[in-house]
């Protein structure tokens, strides 16, 4: 678990590590409090800085004439809200 806090890529969310090392979230919960807190606060605040980029892509995109389509904006675009994950 706490490779995943040192991993670079987007944090996981505990349900999603919990499923990694086939155990239970609340089982995970109970012998490591304070990770998995820390594991949630980051993805919290991940999901948040997320919404608040696609909100602000979003307002912008929107002020165009005509609006570009999102669906047809390549990954890496101004307006584009979806990541390169990677192959």
């Amino acid at each position: 678990m706490e490779a995943a806090l040192a991993h670079e890529g987007p944090p996981v969310s505990l349900r999603a590590m919990a499923q990694r090392v086939s155990l239970a979230s609340r089982t995970l919960r109970y012998y490591e409090p304070e990770l998995c807190q820390h594991i949630v606060d980051r993805y919290v605040a991940y999901r948040t800085q997320r919404r608040d980029h696609m909100h602000h892509v979003l307002e912008h995109a929107t002020q165009e004439d005509p609006p570009p389509s999102l669906v047809s904006l390549p990954v890496g675009h101004k307006y584009s809200f979806r990541e390169n994950r990677g192959a």
